[in-house]
């Protein structure tokens, strides 16, 4: 690119007029009324997190009941008939085996 023209168009582009940076009359009280209205909510990015973990808590309470009751109903039907503690143990000491035979 040369050099000169590059130079003559920052130069021309700063001799123009700036832009008109003031504030509008009464800005601020318009600002304020929104606020006051409850069209402009402020940024508080910890208000709508906590207002979404709420509502998944409710729901995982509630998935939670559902499933709790229905291994309540069926107690050994997924089990074929087998203790809950012998088929958790069953479980982890196959994956602790395969670990081992890893090493």
């Amino acid at each position: 690119m040369n050099t000169d023209i590059l130079l003559r168009k920052l130069m021309s582009a700063a001799r123009q007029p700036g832009k008109d940076w003031s504030v509008p009359d009464a800005f601020e009280k318009r600002v304020l009324a929104s606020l006051r209205q409850g069209r402009i909510r402020p940024a508080f990015p910890a208000v709508d997190w906590a207002a979404g973990l709420w509502r998944v808590s409710v729901s995982c309470v509630a998935l939670a009941a559902v499933l709790g009751a229905c291994c309540l109903s069926f107690p050994g039907a997924a089990l074929g008939g087998e203790d809950l503690g012998v088929a958790l143990e069953a479980v982890l000491w196959s994956g602790a085996e395969e670990a081992l035979e890893v090493l």
